[in-house]
This record gives structure tokens, sequence and C-alpha cells, in this order.
């Protein structure tokens, strides 16, 4: 047995997405990817990456080099791409694969 799984982030990851994690208020509802969601899950509104929370989110964590968890890698890709796009967000973080957004 070992804690070195594929699926783990690496020591890299783990302080960049401190980083990225560190200028979300407390306070705010918040779209996270797989790996976040743990370190968000004390907030009043924390939810999957999916289109029909965007809508609600302030703030929108995502990352596309990590596990899409449930989705596919596709879906990671593309929804940083239409936020990217979206005139309502502007990227308040942004190093290596690592993205968050946050509503004006």
């Amino acid at each position: 047995a070992s804690l070195e799984k594929p699926y783990f982030a690496g020591h890299e990851e783990v302080a960049r997405y401190r980083r990225a994690l560190a200028i979300i208020p407390d306070e705010a509802a918040v779209i996270a990817q797989n790996h976040f969601l743990p370190h968000l899950a004390l907030r009043e509104h924390i939810w999957q990456p999916q289109e029909r929370f965007v809508e609600r989110a302030q703030w929108i964590v995502l990352d596309t080099a990590a596990s899409p968890w449930p989705h596919d890698a596709r879906h990671v890709t593309r929804l940083v791409a239409r936020l990217r796009a979206d005139a309502r967000f502007i990227v308040a973080f942004e190093e290596s694969t690592t993205v968050v957004f946050r509503r004006r």
C-alpha cells in the first residue's frame, strides 16, 4: 500500500491549488471540481461543475489536468472555454492548468 496514487494531486499541484483557493472568500457560492470540493465543503453553497449551477455561482475553480470526476476531461475543458467567453466572469487566478473565475 502507498499514499502515492496516480489520482492524488502531487506536491506542486497541492501548492497551486492552495494558492487558488486562498483567493475565494469564505462566504462565496462556489462551483468546484473534484480535488477542490473537500476544501470548500463547509460553505453554504458549493456545487460540482455543471452548467445548471453557473447561474448561481460567484466563484468557479477548475483544473483541466485534474480528475474531472464525475465528468470526462472534455467537460472541464469546455466549461473553462465557455467561462472565458462569458462576460459575466473574469479570471481571478490562473496558473498552469488551474483557473479561478469570479463573477463580475
